[in-house]
């Protein structure tokens, strides 16, 4: 079964969305790797719980240290909130059986058909505090 779903770029990674509206009210977003400084290091963390379309009541590992930060960014059409970012984690789940289709559509390739294969990358909100008024 083949769902429809709007998607925002995030370089590299896929933001789903649903609907049409929820198009609009979204930045796109422009990810960076990073190496994460923080001392000590973050612990890895076991057994989070995640729900979306592409694996269901799913169990992942996030791995150690943040990355990628994914920044809102203007292409054009104004960046609607410029303190949310996206922290992105690498995570590792189970096998995805059976593979989810969807057809997913942004401002540069639409329609595309894509099939489910693995979770990846977890894209977690944060904040950049240099960016609050």
């Amino acid at each position: 079964m083949v769902k429809s779903l709007f998607v925002g770029l995030a370089a590299g990674a896929f933001l789903l969305v649903f609907g049409t509206s929820a198009m609009a009210q979204i930045d796109n977003y422009r990810c960076y790797k990073v190496k994460d400084l923080t001392d000590p290091k973050m612990e890895a963390v076991e057994g989070v719980a995640v729900n979306d379309p592409g694996d269901p009541n799913a169990l992942v590992d996030v791995k150690k240290k943040m990355k990628w930060a994914c920044a809102p960014t203007d292409m054009g059409g104004g960046v609607i909130d410029d303190v949310d970012w996206l922290c992105g984690y690498k995570i590792k789940g189970e096998k995805i059986d059976p593979r989810p289709q969807f057809v997913l559509t942004n401002q540069f390739q639409f329609p595309a058909t894509v099939e489910v294969i693995k979770s990846d990358i977890l894209l977690t909100p944060c904040a950049d505090p240099n960016a609050i008024p």
